[in-house]
């Protein structure tokens, strides 16, 4: 293809993103023959979307820019780059759908040999399609859990919108298990100066939603599900409202949360919490600790490498073959795991005792042990 007449702008961001799809293409060639093939392929095609969003991000999607590019590749890329900038854009389709849909508007096809092939509803049609290599096990749905508990889900803070938050993606498979439900809450008219009354009338606010539903629904169990600061929420509803559970994901803690402490004690509930080693805002050490001082029924689930918000690096993801979207649905997994066991339907053997499960996917195997109280 000629370039003699494009512009600085066009020569640097055609060499950024051509960098990148020959980065993918040769990662792809060396996946090729691995037992865990399409595994492979997958991280390294989203490792390179992340990297086509970042220099799409960089000249703030300029629309003529993306659109001349897009239109360049489909008029004279080779069949075998084009693929892989085509996955990439499948990628992209999922977390930024305006963007990319705004990309392929005006989309045309110069060369009149590719017409068919690269059609906008040929493409329109592909970008549609999912991108998990586990397709066809996730399309096997688990059964519903007896009795339908309900899972409300704890907010990070007032008047927020999680319905299309990442927790309400990375968690989709709980639908299947039972019945979940965002905790909206309202916030107060009065004036919030401090955060002492910010964060109490958080508590206030979600504790009458809380108390909304379980009056509702008396014949079913309640859990309450935070996320990061949401879950320290969910533990202080746990300790003042009769539920019959909570989970805790990528619990915040250092040695210096006294109040916490000071809640634990009235928790009567069982408490799921499920941490990541590399999280930045708690630790390992003090989450055992703190477990320790816990009454009734309690499980701790490490996630090697994972950090704040339960996510493995790329890194680790090619060492051991597993991508993200496996480690949710694992997380998933034993979420329901646990609201079977609530439920009555797994026996407690012991329960006065922390059940620790140590996800090592160097070696790929659970290492289950009970520490007694």
């Amino acid at each position: 293809m000629s370039r003699g007449t494009w512009t600085i702008e066009q020569n640097a961001l055609f060499l950024r993103v051509m960098k990148i799809i020959d980065t993918a293409r040769m990662a792809r060639l060396s996946a090729q023959g691995h037992h865990n093939e399409w595994v492979m392929r997958h991280i390294y095609t989203s490792h390179a979307a992340r990297q086509l969003r970042k220099t799409f991000a960089m000249i703030k999607w300029d629309k003529d820019l993306t659109g001349w590019l897009h239109n360049i590749f489909f008029s004279g890329l080779s069949l075998r780059l084009l693929a892989i900038y085509m996955d990439m854009l499948q990628y992209l389709q999922q977390s930024v759908p305006l963007l990319v849909n705004k990309l392929i508007e005006n989309h045309k096809v110069a060369n009149p040999a590719r017409s068919a092939l690269t059609s906008f509803e040929t493409i329109s049609a592909f970008l549609c399609r999912s991108t998990d290599p586990n397709l066809h096990l996730n399309s096997v749905k688990p059964s519903r859990i007896a009795g339908n508990p309900l899972m409300l889900i704890i907010p990070h803070y007032l008047d927020s919108d999680i319905t299309e938050s990442a927790l309400n993606s990375r968690l989709s498979g709980l639908s299947n298990m039972t019945k979940i439900k965002m905790v909206s809450v309202v916030q107060s008219t009065d004036k919030i100066k401090t955060a002492s009354q910010y964060s109490t009338n958080l508590v206030s606010s979600i504790r009458s939603a809380v108390s909304t539903e379980r009056s509702k629904h008396e014949s079913r169990n309640l859990f309450t599900l935070g996320w990061g600061v949401a879950s320290l929420t969910s533990l202080h509803i746990a300790s003042v409202e009769p539920i019959s559970g909570a989970v805790c994901l990528g619990l915040p803690l250092n040695r210096k949360h006294k109040p916490l402490r000071n809640v634990i004690a009235d928790i009567k509930c069982p408490v799921l919490f499920i941490v990541g080693t590399s999280s930045r805002s708690s630790s390992i050490t003090d989450i055992e600790n703190l477990l320790q001082n816990m009454p009734g029924d309690k499980r701790l689930i490490i996630i090697e490498d994972a950090d704040d918000s339960l996510c493995i690096p790329m890194s680790k993801q090619v060492s051991c073959g597993i991508t993200q979207l496996m480690l949710d649905q694992i997380i998933v997994d034993e979420i329901g795991d646990f609201l079977i066991s609530i439920a009555g339907l797994l026996a407690i053997k012991n329960n006065n005792s922390v059940l620790e499960i140590f996800f090592d996917f160097n070696y790929l195997f659970l290492m289950i042990k009970f520490i007694a109280i």
